[in-house]
C-alpha cells in the first residue's frame, strides 16, 4: 500500500500539484497554480497506522503524511528529482521551519527521488497546522501552498501524537 502511495506521490509531484506550486525559472520564483476540483483531504488507516492524503478519490495522491498511532512522529514523503537537496520547509502562518531528510531513488521512476522527513508530531508548525489546517511545503525550488485541512490535520495529528 505505501509503495503505491509513494508512487503516485512521485507522479504527482512531476506533473503538477494540487493548490499553488512555485518553480525556479533562471534565478526567480515562478508561481503556477494548478487547480483540481474534487481534490480533497482525507484521512485512511494504513497497514502500519494512519495516513492523511490530499488527490482525487481513486486517483493519484498529492500529498501524504502518515503515522503510527501514539508514536508521537509523523513521516512526509516527498518526490523530488535527482540534485534535490534533501532539506524540507514547512510553513503554516508565521512559525517556519526546516527539516533533514534522507532520499532514495524510486525504482518504478527514472530520475525521481523519495525523500523522507520524519517531523514530531508535536513540533510548534505542526501544532499550528492542526490548529489552523494551514500548511505550505517548499522543498528544492517548488513552494507548495495547500489547501485548508483544518479538520481531517486536527484528527490525524491528534492521533499521531505521543500520550
Amino acid at each position: 500500500m505505501r509503495g503505491l502511495m509513494l508512487l503516485g506521490l512521485a507522479a504527482a509531484a512531476l506533473l503538477g500539484g494540487c493548490g499553488t506550486v512555485g518553480r525556479t525559472v533562471g534565478k526567480t520564483v515562478e508561481t503556477v497554480t494548478a487547480e483540481r476540483p474534487h481534490s480533497g483531504w482525507e484521512i485512511a488507516e494504513d497497514g502500519d497506522g494512519l495516513r492523511l492524503s490530499l488527490g482525487e478519490p481513486g486517483r493519484k495522491v498529492q500529498v501524504a503524511l502518515t503515522c503510527r498511532v501514539r508514536s508521537g512522529l509523523v513521516d512526509f514523503t516527498l518526490a523530488g528529482r535527482e540534485g534535490d537537496p534533501a532539506v524540507m520547509e514547512l510553513r503554516s502562518g508565521e512559525l517556519i521551519k526546516r527539516y533533514a531528510g534522507a532520499g532514495h531513488a524510486d525504482p518504478g521512476q527514472p530520475g525521481v527521488m523519495l525523500v523522507e522527513f520524519p517531523v514530531d508530531a508535536d513540533d510548534p508548525v505542526m501544532r499550528r497546522v492542526a490548529d489552523t489546517g494551514q500548511l505550505r511545503i517548499v522543498f528544492g525550488d517548488r513552494r507548495i501552498h495547500l489547501p485548508n485541512a483544518f479538520a481531517p490535520a486536527h484528527d490525524f495529528l491528534r492521533a499521531c501524537r505521543a500520550q
